[in-house]
């Protein structure tokens, strides 16, 4: 729904457009085609649309409701004398009114209708919200700030943005480094119209890849357990952190026109953990003690990473060709996932119900030996642990299965 525009047909508009209607510093109003912007601290304005929004909801059943245009906080300075305002006020006080008066609204239709708006609002008005889409990466300046990233997300934990990468709103223009940085900063990713067929491979291949990451770990990623701008060892390479405790999540952006190979960010003390390459499926360590850890990857220039540090929950090991699995007693409740990746491609077994060792032949499971094998522990869909091997012995082909491609 439009807050600040009302079409000059509507019976809202015919009845009290003229009155209600935004003025510049020039007199004028600000149309665009058939809409003319409204000004949100009109009191009478505000009570339409709380009456409005919450009739939406009664009638649509909708999930959430939008506000559009709301958050650019200092662009439409009303100089009408009429409106019960200064002259020339910021329209702030009046998004804070709106905004509250269509919560309580949504508030006496069903408790917990989400509301967001199309710019990320000031901090006292994003109390009466739950989030926003964010221009961040597409009005930000990466050689003032790189990484492209707003703080506001990381202050507010609980305010979820979801990023336009491109403000144009054409699915062409997605470009993959906002997409990376996108990720980079936690953030959700707007996609307009139908991914498989308005975008290229490269994005539809990063969104896949990227969503599955958010949804297997969005235990960390919306925790209020994180660090913005952890420091890091290597020169211009930036990282965020996601949890703590059992996982931690490391994202990283590699700002150099290089590559960047070795310690990346200091742990600290760290025992009985994995440490997981996730964005590129690589076993980095498993640790047993070490008092000062350092997470050691590579990154390609102008490329991102993500590590997933767990609590170990589950021993793995593999001989010719058979899975050894010992599985804390604290957790055979959880599901056991295995993706053997071959050529590429990959299929995925899981086991519903779990003793806390297991055997498991891999010739019964996949058609031939995987080149890799990522071994997760879940629970509600979240990794609560994960392994990767490589270089599985392979021996007798099993029946040749079709193979499903990521």
């Amino acid at each position: 729904m439009q807050f600040i525009f009302s079409r000059v047909n509507t019976t809202i508009y015919q009845a009290h457009g003229e009155e209600w209607k935004y003025i510049n510093s020039n007199g004028q109003e600000s149309r665009s085609g058939h809409e003319v912007i409204i000004c949100p601290h009109v009191t009478a304005w505000q009570d339409y649309l709380r009456e409005l929004y919450a009739d939406v909801a009664n009638e649509t059943n909708a999930d959430a409701m939008y506000i559009d245009v709301f958050g650019t906080g200092q662009t439409f300075f009303c100089h009408s004398p009429n409106h019960g305002h200064l002259v020339g006020e910021s329209p702030l006080r009046g998004e804070y009114r709106m905004t509250r008066k269509i919560r309580e609204s949504l508030n006496s239709v069903r408790s917990g209708i989400p509301i967001y708006t199309e710019y990320t609002p000031v901090d006292f008005i994003s109390q009466y919200q739950d989030g926003s889409f964010s221009y961040t990466i597409y009005y930000g300046d990466n050689q003032t700030c790189p990484t492209e990233t707003n703080l506001f997300r990381f202050c507010f934990p609980d305010f979820k943005q979801i990023e336009l990468v491109n403000g144009q709103f054409l699915a062409r223009n997605w470009t993959a480094e906002g997409l990376k940085k996108a990720f980079f900063n936690g953030e959700g990713i707007w996609i307009k119209g139908d991914l498989g067929s308005w975008y290229d491979a490269q994005i539809i291949e990063f969104y896949k890849k990227s969503h599955e990451l958010f949804q297997e770990n969005s235990d960390a990623f919306t925790s209020n357990a994180l660090r913005p701008f952890a420091k890091t060892l290597a020169g211009d390479v930036f990282a965020h952190q996601f949890g703590n405790g059992d996982k931690m999540i490391f994202t990283f952006y590699n700002a150099n026109w290089r590559d960047v190979d070795g310690d990346l960010l200091q742990i600290g003390a760290l025992s009985d953990a994995h440490v997981v390459d996730l964005w590129n499926e690589r076993m980095l360590k498993t640790v047993a003690s070490q008092p000062d850890f350092k997470i050691q990857t590579s990154l390609f220039p102008r490329d991102i990473g993500c590590v997933g540090v767990f609590k170990k929950k589950m021993d793995v090991r593999a001989e010719k060709g058979v899975l050894f699995i010992n599985i804390a007693d604290k957790y055979t409740s959880a599901v056991l996932s295995l993706t053997g990746i071959l050529d590429g491609e990959r299929i995925v077994q899981t086991y519903p119900s779990l003793s806390s060792f297991l055997t498991i032949e891999l010739h019964s499971l996949f058609p031939h030996i995987p080149d890799k094998l990522l071994v997760k522990l879940k629970k509600d869909r979240l990794v609560l642990d994960e392994v990767i091997l490589e270089n599985l012995n392979e021996s007798s082909h099993a029946e040749v299965l079709t193979w499903t491609s990521y």
